[in-house]
């Protein structure tokens, strides 16, 4: 377990933690329509997200965020305890900091609604007494399976955060800063991988992802120092056509000058008090007293690392190699058709309790001399909401089908050959990750959840329909055995 006096993090949908400082005593945090401020002052705050069960296999716990938060409580880490973490999204745990809600634009008071997304420049707060915060700006984004592996450039991210700062934001926030693995079996959601390491400033190993990590380092150290102009400036914006704007902010004896360049394509040439600036396409130069370019967000200047695993002798492969194999020993009599539960309904995937990817749907039925039989005109459809499906029919593979990542309802249907007497159909779907958000997304069905037909020629009933799967008398999860429903 880490010591928590040294680790200051944001836990999206949990906790935000944000270390500022080592604060001795007691901190009152609140607000105004500027900016968060910390005893009495107004804060330039940057953070990053991270989930730290994706990043080490061990921080996994039951109630955790009670647990995490009575851990906090106990090292007098909140604010009001003299800790570093000034918000939370825990209003009925009596913290004691600000509580905050992303995309929720009717959010009550006392609560400050927030921004989520790619951009947040022209997100306004929905009470004027509340600070621009955009909790997650997404560096990157989660991968899927047979999809390409997502990138979002530093230059973009850094585009975007200048932009937000420009147009009087004082709070942001990476999601993700450190992505990480989901360990085991556990996923996003629906054909997401493990892997979740979301192109962020650390890769999903730990590792400096460089240049993103290193040019937006820089633009921090810009912004915290413009604090104070930033938080408490007079702010004048000029148009100077094009797609090119400029923000200024002043005090007395201070200004900054933002110069933001939103044509995706050309480059542009600015005069600004006697002086020629040129911002190229898609970029905000930054600006010391107006006069002095300190930081332009398409100028790369940290080294980009390019990493190469090296091998050492114990591991160059042989020449040749020696392939071996074994039969699976399948000791389990479901495996076989011959399981011992059964159901008089198609069952959800869900039932597995996520313990297992896999659900067998198995079925024994009998045919009479009677029955319409058409050897060559009979096909079985099945309804399915599983990523993976596979049909056996008579042991015989009958062939297979996948959903698409965004699309999850598909019916398999295949032309089937039946028998006089005994037949047997066998169901076998996977997941690839269940889904894990999103309105009633415990009601979602995944699975077969049918109808599972038999068609006859020209789309007749044989007798047959809706019958074959609601009479199911073999039900396997895995490989083991349900012993009850």
């Amino acid at each position: 377990m880490p010591n928590f006096k040294f680790l200051c993090i944001f836990l999206k949908l949990f906790l935000v933690l944000l270390c500022v400082c080592n604060i001795a005593n007691a901190t009152q945090v609140s607000h105004d329509g500027r900016a968060i401020t910390i005893n009495g002052q107004r804060r330039i705050i940057i953070s990053g997200s991270i989930h730290y069960p994706r990043s080490t296999p061990e921080n996994e716990m039951q109630n955790f965020t009670t647990k995490i938060v009575n851990m906090v409580k106990e090292e007098n880490l909140f604010a009001a305890q003299g800790g570093p973490i000034i918000l939370a999204q825990m209003l009925s745990l009596d913290i004691g900091v600000p509580w905050i809600m992303c995309q929720q634009p009717d959010a009550p008071q006392p609560m400050i609604n927030t921004c989520n997304g790619w951009y947040c420049d022209n997100f306004t707060p929905n009470n004027p007494n509340s600070p621009k915060m955009w909790t997650e700006n997404w560096t990157g984004w989660f991968k899927n399976w047979g999809g390409l592996d997502p990138k979002r450039t530093a230059e973009d991210v850094a585009f975007a955060v200048a932009r937000f700062f420009q147009s009087g934001g004082t709070f942001q926030n990476y999601y993700m800063y450190h992505g990480g693995t989901n360990f085991g079996r556990s996923a996003g959601g629906p054909y997401i991988t493990t892997s979740y390491d979301y192109d962020a400033p650390l890769d999903e190993y730990g590792n400096l992802n460089q240049p993103k990590y290193g040019h937006l380092k820089e633009l921090h150290d810009v912004l915290h120092s413009m604090e104070k102009i930033l938080t408490y400036g007079n702010i004048t914006k000029i148009n100077f056509g094009n797609s090119v704007s400029g923000t200024i902010y002043a005090t007395i004896n201070r200004q900054t000058c933002f110069f933001v360049n939103a044509n995706t394509a050309k480059d542009a040439e600015i005069f600004y008090e006697g002086k020629e600036y040129h911002i190229p396409a898609w970029s905000v130069s930054i600006l010391r007293d107006c006069n002095q370019e300190i930081y332009n967000t398409a100028k790369v200047n940290t080294q980009t690392w390019v990493m190469e695993k090296q091998t050492n002798e114990a591991e160059i492969e042989p020449e040749s190699l020696k392939w071996v194999w074994r039969p699976e020993s399948i000791d389990d009599l479901a495996l076989r058709g011959n399981g011992k539960v059964s159901a008089k309904k198609l069952i959800d995937q869900k039932v597995a309790d996520d313990v297992s990817d896999y659900l067998w749907y198995m079925t024994n039925f009998y045919l009479h001399k009677n029955d319409p039989v058409w050897s060559n005109e009979m096909s079985l459809r099945v309804n399915a909401t599983g990523q993976v499906l596979h049909v056996y029919v008579n042991g015989e593979y009958l062939g297979g089908q996948r959903a698409t990542y965004d699309v999850f309802n598909y019916v398999f249907e295949k032309k089937i050959k039946l028998n006089p007497g005994p037949n047997k159909i066998i169901l076998l779907s996977a997941t690839i990750g269940l889904q894990n958000y999103g309105p009633k997304f415990d009601l979602i069905q995944t699975g077969v959840p049918g109808p599972v037909e038999i068609i006859g020629k020209k789309g007749d009933d044989v007798g047959l329909k809706n019958t074959i799967l609601n009479l199911l008398n073999n039900i396997t999860i895995g490989g083991a055995t349900l012993n009850s429903l």
